[in-house]
């Protein structure tokens, strides 16, 4: 269901592959289901992989995130301004639950 908020090839590529990729669709068709706005739902599905790419850099697992790897996410992303302080807090929720 990526393909509701995302055409270009590459994206979806890059979307579908790393530790986050075999659950990417399904937490897009999660997000549709629920009723997100099509710019709330690209957000929180680029923050999923996001987060997948840094735990995947640091050797770690999915199963293995915790709030310590959150915070460190976190952290990071909004010292490079890839986040507004709004992003820090929804998508990461969205991807906990």
């Amino acid at each position: 269901m990526l393909e509701k908020y995302f055409s270009a090839p590459k994206t979806l590529r890059r979307l579908r592959s790393g530790i986050s990729g075999p659950h990417i669709d399904a937490f897009a068709d999660d997000l549709e289901r629920e009723g997100y706005a099509l710019a709330s739902a690209v957000r929180y599905i680029r923050a999923a992989a996001h987060l997948g790419c840094f735990v995947q850099r640091r050797g770690g697992v999915l199963a293995e995130i915790d709030f310590n790897t959150l915070h460190a996410f976190v952290a990071i992303f909004a010292v490079a301004g890839a986040l507004t302080s709004r992003e820090q807090r929804s998508p990461i929720t969205h991807v906990l639950e």
